[in-house]
């Protein structure tokens, strides 16, 4: 457990809602679960809300309550923000655009085509 500082490309707005969307996927391990969560989420417009978070939770068929989310986001959020940055670093190939799809780990241009639709 370090004691990360982190920097995001669009401020620290986008550093809370990526730790919200990590503690999430965390908290629940049902793939199905976490993308209509993370959909939830990014729809919303206000990705970085612990409130937006709230509505999602409860509209999103998942066990994750709002106190565990939040547990996660005072303790294990910022561990969980920096795994995701060493995998996105260690990329192969790296990453160049947003999103990166990877399916079974492997990044496919032709996939990742299909599935941005």
């Amino acid at each position: 457990e370090g004691n990360w500082t982190f920097s995001c490309q669009h401020g620290d707005r986008e550093c809370q809602g990526n730790m919200i969307h990590a503690c999430m996927i965390d908290l629940d391990k049902t793939p199905a679960t976490q993308v209509a969560l993370i959909v939830c989420m990014m729809e919303s417009g206000v990705p970085f809300s612990i409130h937006e978070a709230e509505t999602c939770l409860n509209e999103v068929n998942t066990p994750i309550k709002l106190d565990m989310l939040n547990d996660c986001l005072e303790t294990n959020g910022p561990d969980l923000i920096h795994e995701i940055g060493v995998e996105t670093k260690a990329l192969d190939p790296p990453h160049t655009s947003v999103p990166w799809i990877l399916f079974n780990n492997v990044y496919d241009k032709e996939n990742s085509k299909k599935a941005r639709g």
